[in-house]
C-alpha cells in the first residue's frame, strides 16, 4: 500500500504544479476578455463572440487533450457518464 501511496505523491508532485499554472493562466485570460468585452459593448458583436470563442478554446484544448492522453493510458471514463445519468433519473 506504501509504493502506492508513494506513486501517487510522485505524479501528485508532478501534475499539480502544472495544473495550477493552467488554472491561474487561464483565469487571467478570461478575466482580460471579459475587461475587453465590456470595454467593446458599444462595438461589434462579432469581437465579443471572438473573444468567448478563444476563452472556450482556452479553457477546452487543454481538458480535451488531457482526456485523449488519458484514454491512451487505458483509462475508461464512461462509468461517469451512466452514473451521472442515474442521478438524473
Amino acid at each position: 500500500m506504501s509504493s502506492a501511496h508513494e506513486w501517487l505523491a510522485r505524479e501528485a508532485a508532478l501534475w499539480w504544479p502544472a495544473i495550477a499554472d493552467h488554472l491561474w493562466q487561464s483565469a487571467l485570460f478570461v478575466f482580460i476578455l471579459l475587461i475587453a468585452s465590456y470595454v467593446l459593448k458599444q462595438g461589434p458583436a462579432r469581437a465579443r463572440y471572438s473573444f468567448w470563442l478563444l476563452a472556450s478554446a482556452k479553457l477546452i484544448v487543454p481538458t480535451a487533450l488531457f482526456v485523449l492522453l488519458l484514454e491512451q493510458v487505458g483509462f475508461n471514463a464512461a462509468w461517469l457518464t451512466s452514473a451521472a445519468q442515474r442521478l438524473q433519473q
